[in-house]
């Protein structure tokens, strides 16, 4: 589980998951070699899908590109029971592997996140977890001491670190060597590779994956004047990724490839006029300078 995952978008129709889109964005990443899929993370929206939504889009992922690519399922909120409700499910039902995130509005200590991750795992075990850490989003933050008393069990094999902090990775890696550390975070992934991490799980290739995974290998070879070249190209896309809340953005973006419908569901909503233009122009830029 190295190299890059896509957090896949969830494209809506009339308020209604629209299965024909998400095929054909399925068969875009599969198509352009990636690792695999986050289905119902935070790109995909997943406080605004009921749990019956959830399920069958891990069901209909799974028919679709089983044995072509990893799967990945979005089962973590800010309710163990529930948690570990919709990960049971997903784990029988043959998921590849579960991201867990770091429990939101609540708040707990870094004792109740030991808790309730390790309690995740158990009930699933031996379906492997990620746990996400994304504090600008959940407010705590999953700190390096408590992922190395977390690595100890089994089944808890990698970390989706998502602060942006280079010092972390080392810290991380420094007290629990054998994780596999993806960055959540677009903007320093090229950066983050260079202190230790294995891949990403990113929001930038639901547009450009091929470039991503061209980035990818090329620093793996040790190309390192062709990837930091590609990266180069891409910031610019990165930053306007996060114009607004995603994944707003790139929505817009998979709109204006006419790949899907930008519907969002609330409380996002459309992308401003001023930022349609910027994310607009980006596009085009970035289109350009790739040959797409």
């Amino acid at each position: 589980m190295e190299g890059i995952l896509t957090a896949l978008i969830t494209p809506f129709k009339n308020e209604k998951i629209d299965w024909d889109a998400l095929s054909f964005l399925i068969d875009k990443q599969i198509q352009a070699g990636i690792t695999g899929l986050i289905i119902s993370g935070t790109t995909g929206e997943s406080p605004t899908l009921s749990v019956d939504e959830k399920k069958q889009l891990f069901k209909f992922v799974l028919d679709h590109a089983r044995n072509s690519i990893k799967i990945v399922a979005g089962t973590g909120n800010y309710s163990t029971i529930e948690s570990i409700e919709l990960s049971q499910w997903a784990a029988d039902l043959g998921i590849d592997a579960l991201l867990t995130v770091v429990p939101y509005y609540n708040k707990p200590s870094q004792e109740g996140l030991f808790q309730h991750f390790s309690r995740i795992a158990d009930a699933v075990s031996p379906t492997p977890i990620i746990l996400y850490n994304v504090p600008s989003r959940t407010v705590t933050d999953l700190l390096p001491e408590t992922i190395a008393r977390l690595a100890k069990i089994e089944n808890i094999k990698y970390v989706k670190e998502a602060t942006g902090k280079m010092e972390r990775v080392t810290e991380i890696l420094e007290q629990a060597p054998h994780l596999t550390i993806l960055s959540g975070d677009d903007t320093t992934f090229f950066q983050g590779m260079k202190h230790g991490m294995h891949g990403i799980i990113s929001v930038a290739s639901n547009i450009f994956p091929e470039a991503m995974v061209e980035l990818y290998q090329h620093f793996k070879t040790g190309n390192m004047g062709k990837a930091e070249s590609i990266d180069t190209i891409l910031t610019p896309f990165y930053k306007a990724l996060f114009c607004e809340s995603n994944p707003v953005p790139v929505k817009t973006m998979a709109a204006l490839k006419g790949w899907i419908s930008p519907e969002v569901r609330l409380p996002l909503v459309q992308l401003s006029s001023q930022n349609a233009e910027i994310v607009q122009n980006t596009l085009n830029n970035v289109d350009e300078k790739l040959n797409v």
